[in-house]
């Protein structure tokens, strides 16, 4: 039987001394950059990215490890893609 990709949700994972950061989905990794930042990171800190198929709830738990899939999404797949670069370099510019 053929999988096929129904969501695809970017994990975006902020850290700026290598132990606290913050975290943020969305559709894209711009939208995962922008979710960060609101919940914390600043535009300075090194980014890490992962992207989650067929889990919209893909999330990072207390312990800094990305969760996906179990029960409510048994198809789900992650991939790391590993360092992206600084946070304020993946938001895109929003025009005025």
């Amino acid at each position: 039987m053929k999988e096929h990709i129904k969501e695809i949700r970017f994990i975006v994972c902020a850290t700026r001394d290598g132990l606290r950061g913050s975290w943020g989905r969305g559709e894209t990794l711009s939208e995962a950059a922008y979710s960060a930042h609101k919940n914390g990171a600043k535009k300075t800190d090194t980014c890490g990215a992962y992207v989650v198929f067929n889990d919209p709830d893909a999330h990072v738990d207390g312990f800094g490890y990305v969760c996906w899939g179990g029960k409510e999404a048994p198809n789900a797949h992650g991939v790391c893609i590993g360092p992206v670069g600084k946070l304020g370099g993946i938001m895109e510019k929003k025009n005025k």
